[in-house]
């Protein structure tokens, strides 16, 4: 009868270690739970970061080509009125 009681015990003592055990991973399931819920919110966050990143690269590289630009038209309008002049240089030396 006491090996019996002995097993009794031992087994009471083994439930209660699983019921603690048992305890802990439901609490991590809810800590998994809770994150899980999270995702979608911070999916939306970085689709939304990555959209506003994107504008502004946008905007950046206007304004990196903005002064190219100006420079182009300035040179190309000082090579258009040299022509222009030396045309008409060459044409008042022909006599048109």
């Amino acid at each position: 009868m006491d090996d019996f009681a002995v097993t009794i015990k031992e087994i009471e003592q083994r439930e209660k270690s699983n019921s603690h055990r048992i305890d802990k991973i439901e609490q991590k399931q809810d800590e998994i739970s809770k994150k899980t819920e999270q995702i979608p919110v911070i999916r939306q966050t970085v689709e939304f970061m990555n959209e506003k990143l994107d504008k502004l690269e946008s905007l950046v590289t206007d304004i990196k080509e903005k002064p190219a630009k100006r420079w182009e038209e300035i040179v190309t309008r000082t090579l258009c009125a040299v022509f222009g002049g030396v045309i008409a240089y060459v044409f008042a030396k022909l006599g048109l």
